[in-house]
């Protein structure tokens, strides 16, 4: 088995200043390290590491195959489906977008030449992604986490904290650079040789549903793909944006990540693929997506993971969701204040 590319690199990056956000990353990932081993449970961390073609075939083609199934729906029993095709197909859409975030880790495959081809030939080009501007845009989030510079992703304001949450969802969902990154993706922002290859792969799949159903079909297809990155997609992604460290203290690992529900109808929907693992997903991105539930199992048995961001209902609950959006979580927030945390000038992430 050949080795696989380092993702994470807790050194800083040469033609970075500084980022005293990143030591505060680095000092957590050591604590956890260290807490694990002083436990005896660093060593059995590494069975949760394992990738799965297996389990990446099986995601793909359940992925797909719901998409397919909607938009046939649609073609073939009734276009007064759609609504519901565009809910499905949109949280697909997260689905697919989760895997590609995997990809982006290398934990889709074994190796790193299969588990590309899962990303460009099913992934990327059809959520009009570019793999290496998202790996060097992810692997900027991992190593800057928190930080209103630095950090692609960091979407906190203080302020929400004086908000309710549906108005806090309100202005990272009408927010035009979010829309226009959940519509486009990186389209506007990649060469036109990037842009060619992905128009080619949309090419040949609307080519082929051409034949089979003929190009209104094909048309509806492209139809109901568009409107659901426009409205389900954009506002499950942006839930879950808001969900992973909004609300939290910047200035650590530990204390601006969380875990969110376990199980129900909400993580199916905001989090499929076990995406709502956030916390153990910064302190090991290692971990494939099939295996995080398991891995979060055998890591609360450490205190000082325990003693994280764990949110037991999204809506409803004692340490819910939308409540550590607004700052008012049980778990003490000592972990975040070791850096100081200006308000960023502006918004989002894609």
């Amino acid at each position: 088995m050949e080795t696989l590319p380092a993702f994470f690199d807790p050194t800083p990056v040469a033609e970075r200043r500084d980022c005293p956000y990143q030591a505060g990353v680095t000092e957590d990932l050591s604590e956890f390290r260290a807490a694990l081993s002083q436990q005896g449970l660093l060593a059995g961390l590494k069975q949760f590491e394992a990738r799965s073609s297996a389990q990446t075939a099986q995601a793909l083609l359940v992925d797909w195959a719901l998409v397919f199934a909607a938009w046939a729906a649609c073609v073939y029993v009734s276009p007064w489906l759609a609504p519901l095709a565009v809910l499905l197909i949109g949280n697909r859409q997260r689905s697919l977008g989760n895997l590609l975030h995997d990809g982006g880790h290398w934990s889709l495959a074994d190796e790193s030449a299969r588990n590309d081809v899962w990303v460009r030939f099913f992934l990327a080009p059809a959520l009009f992604n570019s793999t290496g501007l998202y790996r060097d845009s992810h692997r900027t989030h991992h190593r800057h986490l928190g930080s209103p510079q630095d950090d692609p992703d960091y979407i906190h304001r203080d302020e929400f904290h004086q908000m309710s949450w549906p108005r806090i969802l309100a202005v990272n969902v009408f927010s035009w650079p979010a829309w226009r990154g959940s519509v486009l993706g990186h389209l506007p922002r990649i060469s036109w040789k990037e842009r060619a290859g992905i128009a080619a792969w949309w090419a040949v799949v609307l080519g082929v549903l051409a034949l089979v159903s003929g190009p209104w079909g094909a048309a509806g297809f492209l139809g109901l793909w568009l409107v659901a990155r426009a409205t389900v997609f954009h506002v499950i992604t942006t839930f879950r944006e808001i969900t992973d460290h909004v609300g939290l203290s910047p200035g650590s690992l530990k204390g601006f990540s969380r875990n969110s529900p376990r199980s129900g109808l909400g993580k199916l929907f905001f989090h499929p693929r076990n995406n709502g693992y956030h916390l153990l997903h910064h302190l090991d991105p290692r971990i494939p997506f099939h295996a995080l539930p398991r891995a979060h199992d055998y890591c609360m048995s450490l205190p000082w993971y325990a003693a994280g961001h764990h949110c037991d209902g999204y809506f409803l609950g004692r340490h819910t969701v939308v409540d550590c959006w607004r700052g008012r979580c049980p778990v003490a927030l000592s972990e975040g204040e070791r850096v100081p945390h200006p308000l960023p000038a502006a918004a989002r992430v894609g």
